[in-house]
């Protein structure tokens, strides 16, 4: 055993996640030994996998966000009408106020479809799946007969090693800070 696998003590949310990160960690080794695939088209492969198996949620959220926004207008005239009635003094107790709010949020779901939860589905998806796919990577680099250290490419070709140069996180950032750009109006 090496310095890193003879003190390990799993963290309470590998405990939390035990049976989905075996259950990853069985994945990666049936693509890597049973395709015969290198560590790093393994990862890659899982990883699109695990983002094709989440795309009907981004659909959903995808159709909601549309809802929300064609709902502006009337949420718009709700908030104005709620604000008239407020001054008005329509409202005689919290408990008044609340029931009215409660039809109006029942009556503008029915008209534009919107569901706040079914906005939180892609990105709960998301961070769902990406726990159990590190911590399974992380049990297959402790394990004292795991061949990461021939499985890498371009410059991380020992895979066991750590990224001397940092360049994956700065990829990883300025990838994600694209999408965010293009997905909010303006892209750089």
């Amino acid at each position: 055993q090496d310095k890193y696998t003879a003190d390990y003590k799993p963290w309470w949310v590998e405990d939390l996640f035990a049976t989905p990160i075996s259950v990853f960690q069985d994945g990666l080794e049936i693509i890597h030994f049973g395709l015969g695939l290198p560590w790093w088209s393994t990862i890659a492969l899982a990883a699109m996998s695990v983002r094709m198996l989440c795309f009907p949620l981004m659909l959903v959220n995808y159709r909601q966000t549309h809802s929300m926004l064609d709902s502006q207008p009337i949420l718009k005239l709700l908030m104005d009408e709620y604000k008239h009635k407020k001054k008005e003094g329509h409202f005689g107790a919290v408990r008044e106020e609340k029931q009215w709010f409660q039809s109006i949020y029942n009556r503008a779901t029915q008209i534009t479809g919107y569901r706040f939860y079914k906005m939180l589905l892609y990105p709960c998806g998301l961070l769902m799946s990406l726990p159990p796919f590190i911590f399974a990577a992380r049990g297959i680099a402790r394990r004292p007969n795991h061949d990461l250290d021939e499985g890498g490419l371009l410059w991380f070709t020992n895979l066991s090693d750590p990224d001397i140069y940092t360049i994956l996180p700065f990829v990883a950032v300025a990838t994600s800070w694209c999408v965010f750009s293009y997905g909010a109006g303006k892209w750089l």
